[in-house]
């Protein structure tokens, strides 16, 4: 059975890749749902609703509210 790779073994050239591959499996995934119809998770629905009232498409409005989410964690309290 193959182990897990090591810290050593996962070079820069190797996580690039699966850096860029995982946002878009991710988004393919989420646009999936939201076309289905089936329900969707609460984060989904706020994407959703902010695109609705503003002039941003649901794909602008996730990485807005991710950038301000990011720029909230990295302040002090």
């Amino acid at each position: 059975m193959p182990h897990p790779p090591t810290a050593a073994e996962m070079t820069i050239p190797r996580r690039i890749p699966q850096l860029l591959a995982g946002p878009v499996v991710l988004g393919a995934g989420l646009g999936l749902v939201a076309t289905a119809g089936n329900g969707q998770g609460s984060w989904t629905v706020s994407h959703e609703e902010e695109a609705r009232y503003t002039p941003l498409r649901i794909g602008a409005a996730i990485i807005v509210t991710g950038a301000m989410l990011v720029a909230e964690v990295g302040t002090p309290p």
